[in-house]
């Protein structure tokens, strides 16, 4: 009360008083003394001052010590759990000052020799109170506001020391994604062999998408966003998800029969799949099954498309089920479990404008349900598996690919030399300034690395924006966009494009490049 009470000059007071003659006592002392108006409520016993207390907020308790029943430090410290931020002081009679200080200990915030009760001595009381119950209050502040800084600096060391894995291991997997998609191309659709590779792919990307999990909670924007079709990402992960759980635990998928369309990042909303996956199985170390349903629904608010992940496992009490969402809180830690996940899921949808519901029983199972804006009236996304390369303008196109990573940049300028573009790739920043002039009225594209050697990729980008004015550019990396961009937002209008990716999402992106 101590903020409230001195700023607004008014508070409420609960008396304990058994006597009639020193209540009326208490309360003319109360008046002359107290440094504001006030609201005064009696009880003449424990039991009644309970239900006050239970029933409403009290800024101060004055409490008798010679009450009935009264057992001294058990009764103040059980009466100062109802206190929300008030203070209680303790009336004692003449010459048991040292039981005082007993209650002191107990949580009272003051006391008041009762039978020699003056205002300057209940106003010191009071005043010593409130200052005391003030200081209390800036002191959690201050803790809480510790507390949140230490869990920054622990989001934000872990999100950096998981963005440098995540750069080493992204260029491995677009490497190793590349070859794949090359190979799909050779192996005919009859091939026995093609089904091997097309899961080796698929395989490949989720590894990379589950690596990224570690940072992807802190981000401030999602995924290249698109139309999308629940329905179909439920579909195209069904191999993986069985993989995932399992020969003990059933998988079963109930798409809706209309198109489930969101805008959305295609990857983010992969990610999310897997991790409630992922806490589903773990939910079950006995075996059962795991439900993915999805529907149109009509709320209030507008119709969303509904992702529904239902498990029959150990369920969770309510105060679990109230922090499943928050950073590194998980209910298995004895499994090294660093509880990012449920995080990463309720990061994704809040950047997707949509919201959670979690519902839980314990030893029947978990439900949770993902809402996101349903889109209506959009065209097909086009396709980035449908394993043939899109066909370039008519004109011929100059493409400059720069980029560190050796099987990187051969498979960028493998893919592009195929589609029919005029290629020609860099290794960093100065072999690219060089590499530009090779090209008649300069390069119409440029594809690079955000952080290559001699130059980075934005500076680069700046120069050669310099002496070609028409030139577009398509920043790939392995490193979250966030990390990239000195504000921690790329600027509108950015081509970005994680690793991560296939070969078909760079060829998809610049023929749009170089159409618009």
């Amino acid at each position: 009360m101590g903020t409230h009470a001195l700023a607004a000059e008014s508070g409420r007071v609960l008396l304990i008083e058994h006597d009639a003659n020193d209540a009326r006592l208490v309360v003319t002392a109360l008046s002359e003394a107290a440094p504001f108006d006030f609201d005064i409520d009696f009880a003449t016993d424990l039991a009644e001052a309970e239900v006050l207390l239970m029933s409403g907020t009290f800024d101060l308790v004055l409490l008798d010590i010679e009450l009935p029943g009264m057992v001294g430090e058990e009764v103040v410290a059980r009466l100062v759990q109802y206190l929300d931020g008030g203070s209680l002081i303790v009336l004692v009679p003449l010459g048991r000052e040292s039981r005082a200080m007993e209650l002191l200990a107990a949580g009272a915030a003051d006391y008041v020799i009762k039978r020699t009760l003056r205002k300057a001595e209940l106003g010191r009381s009071i005043r010593y109170a409130l200052e005391r119950q003030q200081l209390q209050r800036e002191a959690s502040i201050r803790e809480e506001r510790l507390r949140a800084a230490i869990e920054a600096q622990k989001t934000w060391v872990v999100g950096r020391l998981a963005a440098g894995v995540s750069h080493e291991f992204s260029n491995l997997m677009t490497g190793l994604l590349g070859d794949a998609e090359t190979l799909l191309k050779e192996v005919p659709e009859s091939d026995p062999s093609r089904g091997t590779a097309e899961e080796l792919a698929r395989g490949m990307e989720r590894a990379a998408l589950l690596t990224r999990q570690l940072i992807s909670f802190s981000r401030k924007r999602s995924d290249d966003k698109r139309a999308i079709d629940l329905n179909m990402v439920l579909s195209s992960m069904t191999p993986m998800l069985e993989s995932l759980l399992g020969s003990r635990i059933g998988l079963e998928i109930r798409c809706c029969r209309q198109p489930a369309r969101v805008s959305a990042g295609p990857a983010q909303v992969e990610q999310m799949v897997l991790n409630l996956v992922s806490n589903a199985r773990d939910a079950m170390p006995e075996g059962g099954t795991v439900t993915l349903q999805t529907s149109i629904v009509q709320r209030r608010a507008g119709r969303y498309a509904l992702l529904s992940v239902k498990d029959d496992g150990v369920g969770m009490e309510s105060h679990t089920v109230s922090r499943v969402f928050e950073p590194y809180f998980t209910t298995r830690a004895d499994s090294g479990r660093v509880g990012l996940g449920l995080a990463a899921v309720s990061h994704i949808v809040e950047h997707n404008r949509g919201h959670a519901e979690v519902d839980s029983v314990f030893g029947e199972g978990t439900e949770v349900r993902i809402l996101l804006p349903a889109l209506e009236g959009v065209e097909e996304p086009e396709g980035i598996d449908s394993g043939k390369f899109r066909v370039p303008l008519t004109r011929e196109v100059g493409v400059l690919v720069v980029e560190d990573s050796a099987p990187v940049r051969r498979l960028l300028e493998q893919a592009l030399s195929e589609a029919g573009y005029d290629v020609v790739a860099a290794a960093d920043g100065s072999e690219a300034l060089a590499a530009a002039r090779g090209f008649e009225g300069g390069p119409d594209v440029l594809i690079t690395d955000v952080v290559v050697p001699h130059l980075n990729g934005r500076d680069l980008a700046d120069e050669l924006e310099l002496r070609f004015p028409k030139l577009k550019t398509l920043f790939i990396s392995g490193y979250d966009e966030e990390i990239l961009a000195p504000n921690g937002t790329l600027e509108a209008g950015t081509n970005f494009l994680a690793k991560p990716f296939r070969l078909q999402e760079v060829l998809r992106i610049v023929r749009r490049m170089i159409s618009s």
